[in-house]
């Protein structure tokens, strides 16, 4: 009988806190062979897994060490499974996707690039802490229609606010969606100025496929 999404992840979890990183990675992939969806492992595996592995830092209870450890094993997993999901650009709609301002946990807008390509969009992901004004440069030379921010932090905030300012200012300012653990809810993205807010990865795409149609046949 397959392992519960439940199990994999409290296998992988175990397995990145002994640590033992070959054995992690082979329980996600183990996994995904399985029949384990790539969005499920990205979900209720690798995000889950680590906020647990956060929540223990901020308790005190494993060390920094472990902790960046933890994050670029599950990093180098979403990179990996994203090649299995990939698809060709087909919707003719580009997103930017990135960390705000100071934000250097990337894991959720990685797994968000990859949910995206798997959907057909053209995706530019440019990771941690990008500076808001190099962002809003890039949305006004690419013409995007999307810029995702992810952020995990609430002392960013202020800077995310700050961002979606500037890109709004621009002539065609681009959809802005955000998310990630600084967020309680909703009204945390509207004070932020966001035009959309996503409570998880998974939940991103169909949103945006709401809000931003394919724009090509």
């Amino acid at each position: 009988m397959p392992e519960s999404t439940e199990q994999v992840r409290e296998r992988y979890l175990a397995a990145i806190l002994e640590p033992d990183p070959a054995a992690a990675r082979e329980v996600v992939r183990e996994a995904v062979r399985g029949g384990l969806a790539v969005e499920d492992a990205y979900g209720g595996v690798l995000g889950a897994a680590m906020s647990e592995v956060g929540r223990r830092w901020e308790a005190g209870e494993i060390s920094v060490a472990h902790e960046h450890l933890a994050s670029e094993v599950t990093g180098s997993l979403v990179s990996e499974l994203a090649g299995r999901i990939r698809a060709e650009p087909e919707t003719g709609r580009l997103a930017l996707i990135c960390c705000s301002p100071g934000e250097r946990h990337c894991i959720g807008g990685q797994m968000l690039a990859g949910l995206l390509e798997a959907a057909g969009w053209e995706v530019l992901y440019m990771g941690a802490s990008l500076p808001g004004e190099d962002l809003v440069a890039l949305a006004d030379e690419e013409a995007a229609d999307v810029i995702a921010l992810s952020t995990t932090m609430t002392n960013h905030l202020d800077a995310v606010a700050e961002t979606i300012r500037a890109v709004q200012a621009l002539e065609e300012p681009p959809l802005v969606i955000v998310g990630g653990q600084a967020y309680g809810g909703e009204d945390d993205a509207q004070r932020v100025g966001a035009d959309a807010y996503a409570a998880s990865v998974a939940e991103a795409p169909a949103l945006l496929r709401r809000r931003l149609p394919p724009a090509a046949a």
